[in-house]
């Protein structure tokens, strides 16, 4: 059987191919609208155990996973005095922020270290942003330039 479809193939080559490039062309036009219709969140179940869990956290706790995290990078090292001062006060920064809750970074936890890389070059900064994410990124980034501009 896969004998006789392999000989057909090689026989048929021009064919085979001609047939394949009109399946992708028209696999194309039919598919190509299709990312406008994608959307890029709300992949969670309603009713799984994490998602109920979750919205129980942030009913009673009022937490939630952070949506707002910054890679803060010094070549001095993260546990330099002048760069903890600057970490300090980008997290102050960003809990300031209109909207923002739970923010923590390495310095506001002691140094943490799952915080740091294994380099001491770099730590997190994170924080949850109320709004939606595009709006997050726009009302967040004059933090960072704010914050790390000299």
């Amino acid at each position: 059987m896969i004998s006789s479809v392999t000989t057909a193939v090689v026989r048929r080559h021009r064919l085979v191919l001609a047939l394949t490039t009109g399946a992708l062309i028209v696999a194309g036009v039919v598919g190509g609208s299709v990312f406008a219709k994608l959307s890029s969140g709300g992949f969670e179940d309603p009713a799984s155990a994490s998602t109920r869990g979750y919205a129980a956290l942030d009913k009673t706790f009022h937490t939630a996973a952070p949506n707002v995290v910054l890679l803060v990078t010094a070549p001095a090292g993260v546990d330099d005095p002048a760069t903890r001062a600057r970490g300090l006060a980008l997290t102050d920064r960003l809990a300031g922020t209109a909207g923002t809750r739970q923010v923590s970074s390495y310095w506001s936890t002691g140094g943490a270290v799952p915080l740091r890389s294994r380099d001491g070059t770099s730590a997190l900064v994170f924080g949850r942003q109320d709004s939606a994410d595009a709006a997050s990124a726009t009302i967040n980034a004059p933090v960072v330039s704010a914050s790390t501009s000299r």
